[in-house]
């Protein structure tokens, strides 16, 4: 643990691989264990919370708008929650990838370095994002529509005062 805290005191001179970024390796690993049973349950209550609030979205216009407009603008929290996991999984793997290189205080080799995975986000087929859309956009024109009748028929009935 004080080697953890003191990477300057560690002498390997023969190593390839500075001490600070082996340390900088066993932290990642102290540190990933110790967040994940709190990012695990964090996860879970958004999940909770985001199927609790899409429920309930329904029969809010003004939630709808905002839902449709935020999956047309590619800034949905869906698509914010997928390009998280993407960069989390990616960077689990080249912790998993660089650490016996690291640890062992040797560099990597062309090969090894060419065969860490490479981000590569994946956007959402348009075809889904339109049929993500669809739902709230026929809801909103239904909901028009009965505004629409609601509106003439109270109307067909007012009449104007004779001045």
């Amino acid at each position: 643990g004080y080697l953890l805290d003191h990477p300057e005191i560690e002498a390997t001179e023969q190593s390839a691989v500075a001490p600070f970024i082996k340390t900088f390796v066993l932290v990642q690993q102290r540190v990933e264990a110790a967040v994940a049973p709190v990012t695990a349950e964090f996860d879970a209550r958004l999940e909770e919370q985001q199927r609790i609030a899409g429920a309930l979205a329904w029969a809010s216009p003004a939630s709808l708008v905002q839902s449709a407009l935020a999956e047309l603008a590619g800034s949905s929290l869906a698509r914010q929650r997928r390009f998280e996991a993407e960069a989390s999984a990616l960077r689990r793997s080249w912790l998993v990838a660089l650490e016996q290189p690291i640890i062992a205080g040797r560099r990597l080799t062309a090969a090894e370095f060419t065969a860490l995975p490479r981000p590569e986000f994946v956007e959402a087929d348009t075809s889904q994002v339109l049929r993500n859309v669809a739902g709230p956009t026929i809801l909103l024109i239904v909901y028009a529509g009965l505004a629409v009748l609601l509106a003439r028929r109270r109307f067909r009935d007012f009449t104007v005062a004779a001045t």
